[in-house]
């Protein structure tokens, strides 16, 4: 598979781009049919195929709507407070 987007030396990388590196990988998988999620109820994350109308956490079993089951990494994330210390 080619490899898109990202450096392959990650290692070299400052730890914002490698966060924001998450968030293309995940826009990456969204358009293959795929998601990263957190489940609402236990906060396990797990993967899931877009197309899915109710989704069910294997962990807990919580089943709901999609929206109950935020991105594990989402546009803007390396954004947040609590990264902000850490670079």
């Amino acid at each position: 598979m080619k490899q898109t987007g990202v450096s392959k030396n990650m290692a070299q990388m400052p730890r914002k781009l490698k966060r924001e590196a998450q968030e293309h990988y995940q826009l990456e998988m969204q358009a293959l049919g795929f998601n990263l999620v957190d489940c609402g109820s236990c906060g396990s994350t797990f993967l899931h195929r877009t197309r899915h109308e109710e989704l069910e956490c294997p962990f807990c079993d919580y089943r709901s709507e999609p929206s109950d089951f935020p991105d594990h990494f989402y546009t803007g994330f390396s954004e947040s407070a609590e990264f902000q210390d850490n670079d």
